[in-house]
């Protein structure tokens, strides 16, 4: 074999049988025999059989050998076994290079294209999007067949035509890989991937560079692990485990067993091999791989209902293996909770589902997964007519009940209803299907492109209103909210202030019994909130009642009829501003404005100032020095105050003498009453943490 006369002498056979095309040389079957003569023992005869074969081909060894047994006893065989299985086994790599580079970007494509919708669905959730749609009436599930319906559209023409480009050369026009290869694939397979895509989506719930990487080398790998793991065993495994390799690994499969068929019968066109379609689930894999689509759709799918869910979820998971559920905390009477909450809490559990109230929240509380208990035992009303607040700092529960009202979140144990206007009381998420309630979050849900008319058409189609109602309701809320001249403007390019008039449009769309808005103005300009607040007080009427959570204690006083101030968890106070400010408000505020004088004067008018208010208002003290030393506020007990009269006369009869441009005395502020509180329940707190 080593002599060139030999090679020639091969080469020249193959060329009589037909064997050698211009470009290479088809593998060639050697035999050698040694000496079979009577006088050679047994031990010497031997036969061996070889091939014979160009660098740019490799074969299977194992086929080799099959092949060369039938070509020695073809005589006990009616037909050549390998004209009927076509069973060479060509390198995967280079058969796919030689079958076109076009299989190779399809694939890549086929995999590319659903981690470009990652950010979709993490950016609904992070944005609050989605909330949003919810709570307009929309629910769960049809949020997920709308947005898989875009998403499978947008693939699934991607996919075809790039499967239709491959169609147009004749090496890869066969009807087998239509059938065994681009329709399952199409159907399931799309699918498959991108519920993959919303698992993830659920799971990390934020926008992350690293998450949206990972992502995509995840997918662009698994095009290599397709056909370049050689292994049945770990690729039926990984098919197994990873969904988004199946769909490829049945491709691969198909456009191999054309490739192999192809190399066998020397053929060029795909649609002239025999046997394609007949033995379409002839290997294994395709029928293995499109077994497994089906299951990996129904596994995803009971994954995404149960990350939807998950409280619920992780609570069965305990109650199964642990025999015990999240711990639900009861709810007893605390002396330390202001007399105004409590006196609220008993208004409402004394008549449940009471006329005057539009919302009611009865012994609510929230334990998520993690074992944090957000919400307490929370209990209150929001009646007919008033602007109910919201108030409490970060991590208060307040969040957290305002997700529940608006059905969002499922409350772990307690009520949340709103009165619709038939009569009848339903659920939080109840409401917000039937369009009970109207939601305005912080985050302006808007989409850039589209138009300020065109969002509230949008919207009115989710809440269900016939085309004639929902015009008109369009007409008269961008009337009322001073939008009409920005009717055709993108929402993208509207102001801050705008932004904020257009999602109160869409609160307001079918006329909802309770609206929830969360921060008003947060981000206006001092124009726009005014404005804000005056369609917010014109949205009350006797059958409405509207919630506001904020943190500006100056839109409370503009705006609420009643606040409840929330902490840790609790209703800690609930009353009207006034209320709160004659319950707690235990002290007035005085403060002075000294005339501009040198250091040391001023040093010495404060002395005196200090001395002259503690002689006449006993107990006040110091609270700051304000503005460069020029501006006192003192505290004086409403004790030390014996006529409100006398005082202010001794402030104005003393002023000069004082040295004292400027003076007010006036009650506690809002925000002074909500420090008192907060404090005061949060030292309780720490003295009896069983209550907390």
């Amino acid at each position: 074999m080593a002599q060139s006369s030999t090679t020639e002498a091969l080469r020249a056979g193959m060329k009589r049988n037909n064997w050698l095309d211009s470009k290479s040389m088809i593998p060639c079957v050697i035999y050698y025999a040694s000496s079979w003569l009577l006088n050679a023992t047994g031990s010497n005869r031997s036969i061996s059989i070889g091939v014979y074969y160009e660098e740019s081909v490799r074969v299977l060894p194992v086929h080799i050998f099959r092949r060369g047994i039938a070509k020695l006893f073809g005589q006990f065989l009616s037909t050549e076994p390998g004209e009927s299985t076509a069973l060479s086994y060509l390198n995967p790599l280079g058969g796919f290079f030689d079958f076109g580079m076009g299989v190779v970007y399809m694939f890549f494509l086929f995999n590319l294209i659903p981690a470009s919708y990652l950010t979709d669905p993490i950016e609904d959730i992070s944005s609050r999007v989605r909330a949003y749609l919810l709570s307009t009436g929309m629910g769960r599930f049809s949020y997920w067949i709308n947005t898989f319906a875009l998403h499978w559209l947008q693939y699934a023409t991607f996919f075809s035509a790039a499967f239709g480009l491959l169609m147009l050369s004749a090496a890869h026009r066969s009807a087998y890989l239509i059938l065994g290869g681009f329709l399952p694939a199409l159907i399931f397979g799309i699918t498959s991937n991108l519920l993959t895509i919303y698992t993830i989506a659920l799971i990390s719930k934020r926008k992350s560079m690293v998450v949206t990487v990972c992502c995509n080398a995840v997918f662009i790998s698994l095009v290599m692990v397709s056909y370049a793991v050689r292994n049945v065993t770990a690729l039926r495994v990984m098919i197994s485990i990873l969904p988004p390799l199946t769909p490829l690994r049945l491709m691969c499969c198909c456009v191999e067993y054309v490739v192999y068929k192809a190399q066998y019968y020397k053929k060029k066109d795909a649609s002239a091999l025999p046997g394609l379609v007949r033995n379409i689930w002839k290997y294994s894999d395709v029928f293995y791989s499109t077994l497994a689509l089906p299951l990996h759709i129904i596994l995803l799918c009971c994954a995404i209902c149960m990350l939807e869910n998950q409280t619920v979820t992780i609570e069965n998971i305990r109650n199964f293996f642990c025999k015990k559920s999240l711990t639900k905390r009861p709810v007893k009477a605390d002396s330390d909770i202001e007399e105004g909450a409590k006196k609220e809490a008993e208004r409402v559990l004394a008549a449940p589902r009471g006329s005057k109230n539009v919302l009611e929240v009865r012994q609510l509380q929230k334990i998520y997964p993690n074992g944090v208990h957000a919400v307490r035992g929370v209990t209150f009303g929001a009646m007919a007519g008033e602007i109910f607040g919201l108030l409490g700092a970060n991590g208060a529960g307040k969040s957290t009940s305002m997700s529940v009202i608006v059905g969002e979140e499922v409350a772990t144990e307690g009520a949340c209803e709103v009165h619709v206007q038939d009569g009848a009381w339903l659920s939080g998420r109840e409401g917000a299907t039937v369009g009970a309630i109207g939601y305005c979050p912080q985050h302006n849900p808007l989409f850039n492109c589209i138009t300020v008319a065109e969002h509230i058409r949008f919207y009115a189609d989710i809440r269900g209103l016939d085309s004639i109602e929902a015009e008109r309701q369009t007409i008269r809320l961008m009337q009322s909210l001073g939008l009409s001249q920005h009717s055709d403007k993108q929402a993208g390019q509207l102001s801050g202030g705008n932004k904020r008039r257009l999602c109160l449009a869409i609160a307001l769309l079918g006329d909802p019994a309770l609206i929830v808005i969360d921060e008003a103005s947060t981000g206006v300009d001092p124009e726009n909130k005014r404005f804000i607040w005056g369609a917010i007080r014109r949205m009350v009427h006797k059958q409405r009642s509207v919630m506001v959570t904020t943190h500006s204690m100056e839109e409370v006083e503009a705006l609420c009829s009643r606040v409840g101030i929330m902490n840790k968890g609790r209703m800690i106070s609930v009353g009207t501003v006034q209320q709160l400010r004659s319950r707690h408000g235990d002290a007035y505020t005085l403060e002075l404005l000294l005339a501009p004088e040198t250091e040391s004067v001023v040093r010495q008018k404060k002395l005196v100032i200090k001395k002259a208010v503690s002689e006449q208002f006993k107990g006040a003290q110091t609270q700051e020095d304000l503005g460069l030393g020029l501006v006192m506020q003192f505290s004086v007990p409403k004790s030390a105050v014996r006529s409100l009269s006398g005082a202010l006369k001794w402030l104005a009869a003393n002023q000069g003498r004082l040295g004292v441009s400027y003076w007010a005395l006036y009650q506690m502020s809002l925000d002074q009453v909500f420090v008192k509180l907060v404090t005061m329940f949060s030292r309780s707190a720490r003295k009896h943490p069983e209550k907390a």
